[in-house]
């Protein structure tokens, strides 16, 4: 599995501490699975997947293509975008959590940065 996490940091052009800080674990352990040493928990290899749109077998055993096909390309593009950068992640995960009428609030803001930005 190292080799194939490898290339798909190289084909993601994906920067090891990005990676770790995008799955979640220490730039350490992103190192140790890359070297062989250790290898990511079934939960973190599910967690890969859907953060990059790799199909699980591939990451698993090399079987298959190494992507899922999209229908939507800017969908890996905002996920990916959304696991790399702590504050957009931390944004999102607010607003996850928002009742309609936050998300009416949330409307008049973006449209008065729009407006004065």
């Amino acid at each position: 599995m190292n080799d194939r996490l490898a290339i798909l940091l190289s084909v993601k052009k994906i920067k090891q501490t990005a990676f770790a800080s995008a799955v979640g674990v220490a730039p350490s352990t992103v190192s140790q699975w890359l070297s062989g040493k250790r290898i990511p928990s079934e939960a973190v290899v599910r967690h890969i997947c859907q953060i990059y749109g790799v199909n699980q077998a591939w990451l698993e055993d090399g079987s298959g293509e190494m992507l899922i096909a999209s229908d939507d390309p800017k969908a890996e593009e905002i996920t990916r975008m959304l696991y790399e950068h702590p504050i957009a992640n931390s944004i999102i995960n607010s607003l996850i959590q928002l009742n309609d009428r936050d998300w009416e609030t949330v409307e008049k803001i973006v449209h008065a940065i729009k407006t004065t930005g």
